[in-house]
């Protein structure tokens, strides 16, 4: 074998030195404690932020609002959007909670937690009638056969209030058509379907 031809093979401690640099630099530099160079670790260069939001029950209803922008260029219109939306989530959590309540046996605190809701929303139809609501259930429970009729009677006002208001009248018009195709197939298929 030629000498110049013979290749030199490092000792071993310094081989298995090096290779323990080498590890401890590759677990230094990347893995699960390391953020990406864009700051937030779901998020890359390349991947776009959505910036689409669910919007609530009252929006959905043929208004053409605009969707939220991500940005500090946002309308007078957007921010006040952004910020019904949020007090609709909300009292939908105090709610949400109330219902728990309800739910484990504790019927004290959830009148509470209702009655404060409605108290503080008095002005929304939409709001009194989920609150009414959950009232007549936790007098349900209760057995206060008065208190919950009262509740109940609340509860039917506040439907046919919603049922002239602007913001429902197109849910409840497709209710209706909805209804009223139901009942055409219903008559139509006969005693196939217990009629």
């Amino acid at each position: 074998m030629n000498p110049s031809m013979a290749v030199r093979v490092p000792s071993r401690p310094l081989t298995l030195g090096l290779g323990s640099l080498v590890l401890c630099l590759g677990l230094l530099t990347s893995g699960c404690g390391s953020k990406p160079p864009g700051g937030d670790s779901g998020r890359g260069p390349d991947r776009e932020v959505s910036t689409t939001t669910v919007r609530p029950l009252s929006s959905r209803t043929g208004d053409a609002r605009p969707t939220p922008r991500a940005g500090p260029g946002k309308t007078l219109e957007e921010q006040k959007f952004e910020a019904a939306q949020k007090k609709e989530q909300e009292i939908t959590s105090q709610l949400e909670q109330a219902n728990a309540m309800l739910k484990g046996s504790n019927l004290e605190g959830a009148l509470r937690q209702v009655l404060r809701v409605a108290q503080e929303n008095a002005q929304d139809p939409y709001v009194t009638m989920r609150t009414a609501y959950l009232e007549a259930m936790i007098y349900h429970r209760m057995k206060d056969g008065p208190k919950r009729k009262d509740a109940m009677n609340r509860l039917l006002k506040d439907m046919e209030t919603l049922q002239g208001d602007p913001r429902f009248q197109q849910g409840f018009l497709d209710g209706m058509a909805n209804q009223e195709v139901i009942k055409m197939s219903l008559d139509q298929a006969g005693k196939r379907y217990g009629n």
